[in-house]
Formats: structure tokens, C-alpha cells, sequence
């Protein structure tokens, strides 16, 4: 199947789970798994499992997978930022493997840090319980993979990783801050389009 099609595919899915969601519709998470599925199947189809950078990739997509199983359902948040904490601590070891620049990966690093501070400071007061730990924990896990997938000066690879993270922040506002579709309505492109972009990148 051309990388074009699934395109359309995967654009076609987004928009169907862009209408469940508004609509609240109970079957939401059968057309997010189908999109979540697409990308593991889209790597593996990629080659994935014949390069140690692709099995990296793989995990991180399969551990996605997870957390979006878990945040489909009710009452599975925690569950689903571990496994997405997990993902991401793959994309650290693809990235790693494809080869960072040192001083690149600093101009990303210093870059997150100030992101990562200012979205701290504005969930903080909206964080209780485990969640004071464990938000902070994933902004610095997150802002870490951006940070080496800057490095790679891949833009094929860096700026899926920029889109993934900004959609972590619809996630965390969604969750945390105000519950709105419009959360949704700009963070599940973001999201789906960076990981079918990672997947292309075995």
C-alpha cells in the first residue's frame, strides 16, 4: 500500500474520530484504535524489526498503542501517561541511534526548558494528588525526546517530535484544565500525524 494511501486512510479516520468525539458517541475508541493500530502496522510494514533504529521505533509505537488503549477508557489516565512516558523513553533510543549532534541537541534542550517551565507553571495549580509528581516527571521526558530528535537535524524526525509534544499539551489541557472538544479538534491531528510520520521514518 502506498504511503499515500494510508494518508487518506489515516485522514479519513481522524475526521471519523473527530466526529465521535464531538458527538460523545460511545464507539469513539474503535476508530482511535484503528488509527493507533495503523501506525504500529504502518512501521512494521516499513521494516521496522530489521534495524535497531526501527525496533526502537516499534516499541515506542506499541507502548503508544497501549496508552491509547488506556486513555480510551474511563478512568485509565495514569496508565496511559506511564505507557506514553515509556514511548517516549523509546524515541529516546531510536533517536540516539540515528545519531545526535551535541550542541544541536542543547539549542533543543534549552529551547524545552522554557516550554516545559511555562506549561508547568500553568498546570500547576490544576494538578492534585499523584499528578504533581508524575506531570512534571512526563514534561521532562517529553521535553528530553524533543531535545534529541532536534539533534538528529532530521526534519523528518524533529518536527513529528515538535507535533507530538504540542499535542501532549492539548492532552494535559483537556484533562487537567478545561474538558473542550477544541482540545480535541487540534490535538488528534497533531498527534496521529506525527506518529504515521515517525512510523515512515524506519
Amino acid at each position: 500500500m502506498s504511503s499515500f494511501v494510508v494518508w487518506e486512510l489515516a485522514i479519513g479516520l481522524v475526521g471519523l474520530l473527530l466526529y465521535a468525539e464531538w458527538r460523545q458517541a460511545k464507539w469513539r475508541l474503535v476508530p482511535k484504535m484503528l488509527l493507533a493500530s495503523g501506525f504500529v502496522a504502518l512501521a512494521l510494514d516499513g521494516g521496522a524489526s530489521d534495524t535497531r533504529y526501527g525496533r526502537w521505533i516499534l516499541a515506542a509505537l506499541v507502548l503508544s498503542w497501549l496508552g491509547d488503549l488506556a486513555l480510551g477508557l474511563d478512568g485509565r489516565f495514569l496508565p496511559g501517561l506511564v505507557a506514553f512516558a515509556l514511548a517516549h523513553l523509546g524515541y529516546w533510543g531510536a533517536f540516539a541511534e540515528a545519531g545526535v549532534n551535541g550542541a544541536t541537541a542543547l539549542v533543543g534542550a534549552a529551547i524545552m526548558v522554557v516550554v516545559g517551565a511555562g506549561v508547568l507553571v500553568w498546570l500547576r495549580p490544576h494538578l492534585v494528588g499523584k499528578f504533581r509528581l508524575a506531570v512534571p516527571g512526563y514534561v521532562v521526558v517529553i521535553g528530553v525526546m524533543v531535545a534529541l530528535a532536534v539533534g538528529t537535524q532530521d526534519w523528518t524526525i524533529w518536527l513529528p517530535a515538535v507535533g507530538f509534544a504540542a499535542s501532549d499539551i492539548a492532552v494535559a489541557r483537556n484533562q487537567f484544565v478545561s474538558t473542550s472538544f477544541v482540545n480535541k479538534l487540534w490535538g488528534l491531528p497533531f498527534y496521529f500525524g506525527a506518529q504515521y510520520a515517525l512510523a515512515l521514518t524506519v
